[in-house]
């Protein structure tokens, strides 16, 4: 959808200009809320918006690195970076080898740009614990829009995003159902997905809680639009996640 291009270019360059807690937080609420169906196509490359979105983080890495002489990333490469690291190329050679073909080595580059391109841009903008907790707040507000969406699911069996006209318009435009059940997808690429979503970012709202008890309102607000999430998915991962 080109009105979904237009706006992702925008907050592209707010992504690149504004101040790094802002850019966390158009980062997150961007890459989570715009649904994966919105896809740039040139010839045999795909760009979801999400990619086009960390090129953007990508370009704000550079232009820091090439101004300042501080480093890119808070305490330097550590273990947990190299761990990303290894574990995404591993993966990516093991697909390699179980496929052996060019289209697999077009489609694991694109899963390597995206991986690399997401963690680091997030260890770039989250030098401290300060930036940590505006990560989580933002992720709070965020759930609470997946949440409502899903509930519009639910209750009217239409998911909004349907409206766009993305590669996958069908998909969103008719809920899957399960035992009578419907489940709820937001912008995500399947149920299971939107519901661990839901599901894994709890912790981190508990843990907003922990740290300052003047967080009572969000981190309720938070908690529970995560159930919401894990509730209108149905599904059974979410909640054993």
């Amino acid at each position: 959808n080109p009105l979904v291009l237009l706006l992702v270019i925008i907050l592209g360059i707010l992504i690149c200009v504004r101040g790094r807690r802002q850019a966390i937080a158009i980062f997150l609420a961007a890459s989570i809320l715009i649904p994966l169906d919105q896809v740039l196509v040139l010839g045999p490359l795909h760009f979801p918006m999400l990619r086009v979105l960390v090129l953007f983080g990508m370009i704000r890495m550079f232009l820091a690195k090439a101004t300042s002489k501080s480093e890119v990333f808070s305490g330097g490469m550590t273990r947990l970076d190299m761990t990303v690291i290894l574990f995404a190329l591993i993966s990516a050679v093991n697909a390699l080898l179980l496929w052996r073909d060019s289209g697999m080595l077009v489609k694991q580059s694109g899963d390597l740009f995206t991986i690399f391109g997401i963690y680091f841009l997030m260890r770039f903008l989250i030098r401290d614990e300060a930036d940590a907790e505006k990560a989580v707040r933002a992720l709070a507000y965020i759930a609470v829009a997946v949440a409502t969406v899903m509930a519009y699911e639910q209750v009217t069996g239409h998911n909004p995003y349907a409206l766009l006209g993305g590669a996958k318009a069908s998909f969103y435009g008719s809920l899957v159902s399960r035992e009578d059940r419907l489940r709820a997808v937001a912008g995500f690429g399947h149920p299971i997905l939107a519901g661990t979503f839901g599901a894994i970012v709890m912790p981190l709202f508990i843990g907003l809680w922990l740290k300052d008890k003047k967080n009572l309102k969000i981190t309720l607000a938070g908690l529970t639009a995560s159930t919401v999430i894990v509730w209108a998915c149905a599904s059974s991962t979410p909640v054993l996640a």
